[in-house]
């Protein structure tokens, strides 16, 4: 096997690991996603570039695509509900915050392509519908937390 055979098998066995990263399972009533690595970690960044590559790369059906997006944002919000209540610096809950959003702001566009093409995407939307109650549910209960000076903000 050459090296570049090797370094290739290498580069989509990490690339099919960090995409597996995001198994869900039941935590909560809420947040049923595993946060997995969460934005304060160094590795998040593989995380995500295997969350992109799944998406991208490997994903050619428009709907499959907006249910991988969907699965995505359900994962950054597991993430953002795992640093809000492990006590991290507001800097790395606003970056979560903001993966958060990007992906659920991406889902909802998808989700409104596909409708106006004509697409059945009623449990997508479904789907998409409780992922915003689940994020209501998050902030709601950051808010429980956060002292009286900093609820306004």
């Amino acid at each position: 096997m050459t090296r570049f055979n090797v370094c290739a098998a290498l580069f989509l066995a990490l690339v099919i690991a960090a995409s597996g990263c995001g198994v869900a399972f039941a935590q909560d009533a809420e947040v049923t996603a595993a946060s997995g690595i969460t934005p304060a970690s160094p590795f998040h960044i593989f995380e995500r570039f295997g969350d992109w590559t799944r998406l991208n790369l490997l994903t050619f059906n428009a709907i499959r695509k907006a249910e991988i997006q969907s699965q995505i944002a359900e994962k950054r919000l597991a993430e953002l509900k795992a640093v809000t209540e492990g006590g991290a610096d507001a800097e790395v809950a606003n970056r979560a915050e903001g993966l958060y959003r990007a992906h659920a702001e991406a889902t909802e566009a998808r989700l409104k392509k596909l409708d106006a093409e004509g697409r059945n995407i009623a449990d997508l939307t479904e789907r998409f519908n409780e992922l915003s109650l689940r994020h209501q549910a998050v902030l709601s209960r950051v808010l429980e937390k956060a002292p009286e000076q900093a609820k306004d903000a």
